[in-house]
């Protein structure tokens, strides 16, 4: 079992990483879709959704072969690895709850750009479409909506208990992801001929860590750009957290950070080996930026969502010295009345943006949401 060291981290490893994905789950998605099984493992897939637990007679439906296949992925992906530090997790998952409201807001304006910020991965994103204003805005809402309840569901404290959301949160993501990677690669659902070779693999290696990464240290950075100092025993606890969680989703070891100086190394390399402009990136980051509009319309200036995510990319743009910004269609301004807005009021405007999107959150769940989505105590009493 090879361990992380950033000095094995050059483009040509990246490269070997975009071709490879995670065996045990796409194995088990693949039998069950040729078996003719995938409409019933969708119902099944919805209401392990909907419960946050698992229970092996949900599969009972299912033939033999493969209730024992998906009760033993179950079980196999339940085991917590050897070197978690469950001091660790405490102090990191502290930081969580103390700023979670923060954490939400950064998810939107600092870690989802960076992910749209990579040209490849964003294909994918763009390919299954839900975050796209080709869906509605309430659609939108409801995937960025399930984004923050993965985060919750993982960082809460307990999560990794054996009665905790986390585990079993991964496991499903685990399992979606498999059955996105089966459908773009087979042309009988697809019709977009996925290249391997210029692409790499859908949701491969690679792109698994930059969304860990942007989860991760990308989140330490952002709350640092509010003048919030985390000491740094808290700093990795907190990758120690998310460390855990790319272990259960099947990230290869190597590929998983041990300190928070180790993960912000990672997360630049694999931004400078794959941030470019691509059409799928700017009309992502078009469509989650006019909601942001819509929720804040009447409390800030319409300008204010731009704004904010050209701040929060700032440290990141400077490290890669690429204009991650620009990337993602987000031209630079030179109004320095608005700057003085973002800059000036950031506490405020921060403030107003979460309870306006805490609002929306209620509103949409109230209107289209087939489940409950659980806000953690800490936002409802922010």
């Amino acid at each position: 079992m090879n361990m992380f060291d950033s000095t094995n981290v050059t483009d040509k490893f990246l490269d070997e990483k975009r071709k490879k994905t995670d065996p045990l789950a796409d194995q088990i998605m693949h039998e069950i879709i040729t078996s003719g099984n995938h409409a019933q493992f969708i119902k099944t897939l919805k209401a392990l959704v909907r419960n946050n637990s698992y229970s092996e007679h949900q599969f009972d439906l299912f033939p033999i072969e493969i209730q024992q296949k998906l009760n033993e992925y179950f079980k196999t992906t339940s085991t917590l690895p050897e070197w978690l530090d469950w001091k660790l997790i405490q102090l990191g998952q502290d930081v969580f709850n103390r700023y979670v409201l923060l954490i939400m807001m950064m998810l939107q304006y600092k870690s989802l750009p960076l992910c749209y910020s990579c040209k490849n991965g964003a294909k994918i994103l763009h390919l299954t479409g839900r975050l796209t204003e080709r869906y509605g805005s309430s659609k939108i809402f409801k995937r960025l909506a399930e984004t923050g309840q993965m985060v919750a569901n993982t960082m809460s404290p307990g999560s990794f208990l054996p009665n905790g959301k986390g585990i079993v949160t991964i496991q499903k993501v685990r399992l979606i992801h498999a059955m996105v990677r089966y459908f773009l690669q087979c042309p009988k659902y697809n019709t977009y001929e996925w290249d391997t070779d210029e692409l790499g693999a859908p949701i491969n290696q690679e792109d698994l860590t930059g969304t860990l990464m942007a989860f991760a240290p990308m989140i330490i950075d952002g709350l640092e750009q509010l003048n919030i100092k985390l000491t740094k025993q808290e700093k990795e606890g907190y990758i120690h957290c998310w460390k855990v969680i790319g272990y259960l989703n099947g990230i290869d070891h190597d590929l998983l950070p041990n300190t928070y100086n180790e993960a912000w190394e990672l997360s630049i390399k694999i931004l400078k080996h794959q941030a470019a402009p691509s059409a799928e990136g700017i009309e992502l980051t078009k469509s989650c930026i006019d909601l942001h509009k819509n929720l804040t319309r009447g409390f800030l200036s319409k300008n204010i969502p731009e704004f904010m995510v050209r701040y929060f990319l700032k440290e990141t743009s400077e490290a890669t010295g690429l204009d991650i910004g620009e990337t993602i269609g987000i031209k630079n301004s030179h109004n320095n009345h608005e700057k003085k807005i973002v800059l000036l009021s950031k506490f405020a405007s921060i403030s107003t943006v979460n309870k306006c999107f805490l609002i929306a959150y209620h509103k949409f769940q109230n209107i289209s949401f087939k489940k409950n989505l659980s806000v953690p105590n800490s936002i409802n009493s922010g």
